[in-house]
């Protein structure tokens, strides 16, 4: 079932990527690819994540900085001892929230990723801990196999007995070395250091600043230092210096030098362990096929070079080390020959969404083609100076509820594309394929307002370019908005919030109003009126273009309060115009729906993003 969700509790920070046929794409959190696992505890709910840092320096009694690295029991704060599962299920439900905002619903499918070291024990504990937390824990994987499964090509399995070493350099270092056997790859040896990684970069880093002068600062202000520090390495993964405020002492400058001077002793020492991991699965390293690094501190600048000189081998470091396991645990969630999911309809509420403006669209092209007056002869036999009067609005807006019915439709032509000639996407891009879904769309509806008005000119004996020009010019906005929207779907780093439906769903209660004040001016208008609204042309008329006016309110606004400020200025200036017809307050009624996905589109593009680099440190 998709979307998936793969999580890795660490340590230090919590990552979680979601993950679709064919690509995925990295949770954020408050812009960032990566949710910090401290928290703190205050006389409120369980604060965590950044706000939980924010608190440290004011309140450093509550302040749990790394509920792992505390035994699976208990942990003492303010004097009380708290259960530990009950910080980390603090964390997993904000996981799981942000996951559900993401995925337009609940994810059913949640799979975690541990290190191979792990035993039963821990390995229970969290799958509990993560029940707690509302995360249906389907399948826990060991993060080098999900690493080493990762960097299997598809469809060409290695040769049985090929072996890979996969360094994790977290908060510690763990390597481990799998084989490749019969039941897919395997743990052989695992070997497991706590010095050898970011933790141990932090207090090196700490002393070269302070000088090993830790004792005047207040608990406080130590928690404070180590969430410089740790700002302070990630920035430098793409740049070359950057400031720390020191507490109570002047900033101080580090430099990628300073970084590389205080961190080459923990890679080191993580070459070392992994050379011994090798050694303790009786290899030698010549007969390991590919030596993986992964984890957040691995982006340290020089961070592979450092362990490839110790390991006397190159080393592969992961394009995305923070979250390679998350990803590759995804990867296999595919039966090989089983291709995309089925092809599945949208609820019944949805599917009515999606019929109504295409059912208020055919009945307005029938009145249009119903009421339509031919002088001067009949289309079979005109005469000279033969024309038609027609209600050239109801043919344009009817163009543009096409429009509508094909973007709300979208996601399900992407689904259907998806199934025909699955696509495989690229790292950090939606992998749903709703730009092709969006193209789809924008070619249906061009080609669908083209065929309405072949069909009228033919019907109606009028050139091709006068209709054309009612049922096209009008809705190229449109389009045009249509193509923008698939051409940002391909930056995002994730779908938006509430999935693409929340985007391209159109307000019915614009698709309503619309279709009836366009209908209501064109029978004023044109005709025929019924018998029983004889002397009732001219209220009718009145009504229509008020509503029409409703309707542009409806399309460009979603408060309900801001739709009835905006209403009457709408109402009353499109009132006048229908004095003249249906067809400029149709045009004008074009326009409003092209401003409304136009709005959409300014705001996914100005959405935040997280950093350009997903490498993070911990």
């Amino acid at each position: 079932m998709y979307p998936q969700l793969t999580i890795d509790y660490g340590a230090v920070a919590t990552r979680a990527v979601l993950i679709w046929p064919g690509g995925w794409a990295p949770l954020t959190f408050a812009g960032q690819v990566e949710l910090s696992s401290a928290v703190h505890l205050g006389d409120g709910p369980i604060v965590v994540g950044a706000p939980a840092w924010q608190h440290a320096e004011r309140d450093p009694d509550g302040f749990v900085v790394s509920p792992l690295h505390a035994d699976l029991g208990e942990v003492e704060v303010r004097g009380a001892p708290v259960d530990i599962a009950d910080l980390v299920v603090a964390t997993l439900r904000q996981v799981r929230a942000e996951a559900a905002q993401a995925a337009g619903r609940p994810v059913a499918d949640v799979r975690l990723v541990v290190p191979a070291g792990w035993g039963p024990r821990r390995r229970t504990w969290l799958r509990h801990t993560c029940s707690t937390a509302g995360l249906p824990v389907t399948r826990m994987i060991d993060i080098p196999v999900a690493v080493a499964e990762a960097a299997t090509p598809v469809g060409s399995p290695p040769p049985m007995g090929t072996t890979a070493l996969v360094v994790d350099v977290g908060s510690g270092c763990e390597a481990t070395v799998v084989s490749y056997g019969p039941a897919g790859w395997e743990v052989l040896s695992t070997l497991v250091d706590p010095d050898a990684g970011g933790d141990a970069i932090d207090a090196a880093l700490t002393a070269a600043l302070l000088a090993d002068q830790l004792e005047p600062l207040t608990t406080g202000q130590r928690w404070s230092l180590l969430a410089a520090i740790r700002a302070a390495k990630q920035s430098l993964s793409g740049q070359p210096a950057v400031t720390v405020t020191l507490p109570g002492r002047a900033a101080a400058v580090v430099t990628t030098a300073l970084l590389r001077q205080a961190s080459e002793p923990a890679f080191e020492q993580a070459a070392a362990l992994a050379a011994t991991a090798v050694s303790n699965a009786d290899l030698s390293l010549v007969q390991v096929s590919a030596v993986h690094v992964i984890g957040a501190t691995a982006a340290t600048p020089g961070a592979g070079d450092m362990i490839a000189v110790k390991l006397g081998r190159p080393v592969q470091v992961a394009q995305y080390p923070g979250i390679a396991a998350a990803v590759g645990a995804g990867e296999p969630s595919m039966p090989a020959g089983l291709g995309p999911e089925p092809v599945t309809l949208p609820p019944l509420r949805r599917l009515l969404g999606l019929t109504l403006p295409g059912v208020a669209a055919l009945l307005l092209y029938a009145h249009f083609l119903l009421s339509a007056d031919a002088n001067n002869g009949t289309p079979q036999r005109p005469r000279p100076g033969y024309y038609v009067l027609a209600a050239w609005g109801e043919l344009t807006t009817t163009c543009v509820l096409i429009c509508v019915t094909a973007l709300q439709a979208a996601g399900l032509l992407a689904a259907l594309l998806a199934h025909r000639a699955p696509v495989l996407g690229r790292p950090g891009v939606p992998p749903s394929q709703i730009a092709g879904g969006l193209l789809a769309a924008a070619a249906i509806s061009t080609a669908a307002a083209g065929l309405l008005a072949v069909t009228a000119a033919e019907l109606f004996a009028q050139p091709m370019s006068t209709l054309m020009r009612w049922a096209l010019l009008p809705i190229l906005p449109l389009l045009a908005t249509a193509i923008t929207l698939a051409a940002l779907s391909r930056r995002l780093p994730q779908p938006p919030a509430g999935g693409w439906d929340r985007v391209l769903t159109f307000p019915a209660s614009s698709v309503i109003t619309s279709a009836v004040g366009i209908a209501a001016v064109a029978l004023w208008w044109q005709g025929p009126l019924p018998a029983t609204l004889n002397g009732w042309g001219a209220a009718l008329g009145t009504a229509g273009g008020l509503l029409t006016g409703i309707a542009i309110a409806c399309a460009l606004l979603r408060h309900p309060a801001g739709r009835i400020m905006l209403a009457v200025p709408a109402g009353f200036f499109t009132l006048i115009l229908s004095r003249s017809g249906p067809d400029t307050i149709a045009v004008l009624y074009a326009l409003a729906v092209a401003a409304c996905y136009g709005m959409r589109s300014w705001t996914l593009y100005h959405r935040p993003e997280p950093p350009g680099a997903y490498a993070v440190q911990t």
